[in-house]
């Protein structure tokens, strides 16, 4: 075997065993994430960093009152990382979330990934109000359609047919006949 073989080869290799291990390890996230779900309402999860710079993700875990219940974060240069907890944010509620300026001591890519988690948090609770809302305007009752009643008063018009023999009265009351 040659030399160049030998390099590309293990090329292959290193790159096949990078691939396994991100692909353990974004399964160890995901149950982590799901586990995490049981603990509240709402979760969700946030990026911040891009491919040249690293990535940190976040989980947010709200509950019905919007105060976050459970939190973590992954980051880290190998695919060795795992999601660590995150105690600095649980009690606040999405408002402070939201603040542009990190807290709480938190780093300021960590911030922007907990900022991008929450949002989507927000944009879920904003959903469900307004399926509430159409909910709610679907099941209100619809109002009984009102007889209108004429406002001028009804005019009598007495006609009479003679024919042979006799007369028939026709009287006409506010557009209806009546014989």
């Amino acid at each position: 075997m040659s030399a160049i073989t030998f390099i590309l080869l293990s090329f292959i290799f290193v790159w096949l065993l990078q691939l396994s291990f991100s692909y353990l390890q974004m399964r160890q996230f995901n149950r982590r994430v799901f586990a995490l779900r049981s603990k509240g309402v709402k979760t969700a999860v946030g990026m911040a960093g891009n491919m040249y710079k690293r990535r940190v993700y976040a989980i947010v875990v709200v509950d019905s009152a919007r105060q976050v219940v459970a939190a973590e974060r992954l980051s880290g240069w190998t695919v060795f990382a795992r999601p660590l907890p995150l105690p600095q944010i649980i009690g606040c509620s999405l408002e402070q979330l939201q603040s542009a300026d990190p807290r709480f001591g938190i780093s300021k890519k960590l911030w922007q990934a907990i900022q991008h988690a929450s949002s989507f948090i927000v944009r879920g609770f904003a959903n469900e109000e307004v399926d509430d809302q159409t909910e709610n305007e679907k099941n209100k009752e619809l109002p009984l359609p009102q007889k209108k009643i004429a406002s001028h008063s009804p005019s009598i018009e007495k006609t009479e047919n003679s024919k042979k023999g006799g007369e028939k009265e026709k009287i006409k009351i506010s557009g209806y006949n009546v014989k």
